[in-house]
Protein backbone atom coordinates (compact mmCIF):
# COMPACT_ATOMS: atom_id res chain seq x y z
CA UNK A 1 0.00 0.00 0.00
CA UNK A 2 0.82 3.46 -0.89
CA UNK A 3 0.08 6.65 0.97
CA UNK A 4 0.76 10.51 -0.10
CA UNK A 5 1.02 13.31 2.34
CA UNK A 6 0.18 16.72 0.29
CA UNK A 7 1.44 19.50 2.73
CA UNK A 8 3.08 22.14 -0.29
CA UNK A 9 3.33 24.79 2.75
CA UNK A 10 4.84 22.30 5.03
CA UNK A 11 2.40 22.63 7.88
CA UNK A 12 2.56 19.23 9.14
CA UNK A 13 5.69 18.84 11.54
CA UNK A 14 4.89 15.86 14.06
CA UNK A 15 7.74 16.91 15.66
CA UNK A 16 6.77 20.16 16.61
CA UNK A 17 2.91 20.47 16.74
CA UNK A 18 0.28 17.12 17.22
CA UNK A 19 -1.81 16.42 14.54
CA UNK A 20 -5.29 14.66 14.10
CA UNK A 21 -6.29 12.58 11.88
CA UNK A 22 -9.76 11.07 10.10
CA UNK A 23 -10.76 7.60 8.68
CA UNK A 24 -13.60 6.57 7.42
CA UNK A 25 -15.18 4.02 9.09
CA UNK A 26 -14.79 1.48 5.84
CA UNK A 27 -10.90 2.40 5.45
CA UNK A 28 -10.36 1.52 8.95
CA UNK A 29 -7.99 -1.49 8.29
CA UNK A 30 -5.37 0.45 6.37
CA UNK A 31 -5.21 3.12 9.34
CA UNK A 32 -2.28 1.33 11.13
CA UNK A 33 0.00 0.96 7.65
CA UNK A 34 -0.48 4.51 7.13
CA UNK A 35 2.35 5.90 9.22
CA UNK A 36 5.95 5.52 9.89
CA UNK A 37 6.67 3.73 13.06
CA UNK A 38 7.76 7.14 14.57
CA UNK A 39 4.77 8.88 13.68
CA UNK A 40 2.60 5.33 14.94
CA UNK A 41 4.54 6.07 17.93
CA UNK A 42 3.05 9.49 19.36
CA UNK A 43 -0.57 8.55 17.58
CA UNK A 44 -3.48 7.62 20.04
CA UNK A 45 -6.89 6.26 18.15
CA UNK A 46 -10.41 6.76 19.79
CA UNK A 47 -11.68 3.49 19.19
CA UNK A 48 -15.72 2.38 20.29
CA UNK A 49 -16.08 0.80 23.90
CA UNK A 50 -17.97 -1.85 22.09
CA UNK A 51 -16.55 -5.55 21.49
CA UNK A 52 -15.95 -4.93 17.79
CA UNK A 53 -13.59 -1.58 19.28
CA UNK A 54 -11.72 -4.16 21.13
CA UNK A 55 -10.54 -5.89 17.89
CA UNK A 56 -9.14 -2.77 16.72
CA UNK A 57 -7.36 -1.75 20.06
CA UNK A 58 -5.77 -5.00 19.64
CA UNK A 59 -4.76 -4.84 16.13
CA UNK A 60 -3.39 -0.89 16.69
CA UNK A 61 -1.39 -2.54 19.75
CA UNK A 62 0.53 -4.57 17.29
CA UNK A 63 1.51 -1.16 15.19
CA UNK A 64 2.17 0.39 18.50
CA UNK A 65 -0.66 2.65 18.92
CA UNK A 66 -2.49 3.21 22.26
CA UNK A 67 -5.99 3.81 21.91
CA UNK A 68 -8.67 5.54 24.28
CA UNK A 69 -11.67 4.08 24.26
CA UNK A 70 -15.23 5.86 23.17
CA UNK A 71 -17.54 6.79 20.78
CA UNK A 72 -20.74 9.28 20.44
CA UNK A 73 -23.16 6.41 21.77
CA UNK A 74 -21.20 5.10 24.19
CA UNK A 75 -17.87 7.03 26.88
CA UNK A 76 -18.47 9.85 24.50
CA UNK A 77 -17.41 12.60 26.80
CA UNK A 78 -14.14 10.67 28.75
CA UNK A 79 -12.96 10.21 25.14
CA UNK A 80 -12.81 13.55 23.91
CA UNK A 81 -11.08 14.59 27.68
CA UNK A 82 -8.83 11.79 26.80
CA UNK A 83 -8.31 12.88 23.15
CA UNK A 84 -7.31 15.89 24.23
CA UNK A 85 -4.97 15.49 26.95
CA UNK A 86 -3.48 13.10 24.35
CA UNK A 87 -3.35 16.17 22.13
CA UNK A 88 -1.83 18.84 25.41
CA UNK A 89 1.07 15.58 25.71
CA UNK A 90 1.91 16.76 21.94
CA UNK A 91 0.92 13.04 20.90
CA UNK A 92 -1.42 12.80 18.00
CA UNK A 93 -4.77 11.55 17.57
CA UNK A 94 -6.97 9.61 14.84
CA UNK A 95 -11.22 9.56 14.51
CA UNK A 96 -13.44 7.86 12.83
CA UNK A 97 -15.79 10.28 11.68
CA UNK A 98 -18.53 8.12 10.12
CA UNK A 99 -18.77 5.35 12.66
CA UNK A 100 -19.97 2.16 12.28
CA UNK A 101 -23.79 3.13 12.26
CA UNK A 102 -23.37 5.65 9.89
CA UNK A 103 -24.35 7.86 7.96
CA UNK A 104 -21.16 6.62 5.87
CA UNK A 105 -19.14 9.72 4.78
CA UNK A 106 -20.71 11.90 6.83
CA UNK A 107 -18.41 14.08 8.88
CA UNK A 108 -19.54 14.12 12.72
CA UNK A 109 -18.65 17.55 14.73
CA UNK A 110 -16.05 15.30 16.61
CA UNK A 111 -12.70 15.88 15.40
CA UNK A 112 -13.74 19.77 14.27
CA UNK A 113 -14.72 20.62 17.98
CA UNK A 114 -11.23 18.60 19.01
CA UNK A 115 -9.15 20.87 16.85
CA UNK A 116 -11.06 23.92 17.99
CA UNK A 117 -10.21 23.78 21.49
Amino acid sequence: MRTEVIDPNRCIDPDKFPFITVTWHNRLLFFPAMFTKPIRKKTVAMVSSSRDGQYVTDICGLFGIKCVRGSSSKKGFAAFTDALEVLNEKCNVSITPDGPRGPRYKMSKGPIALASM
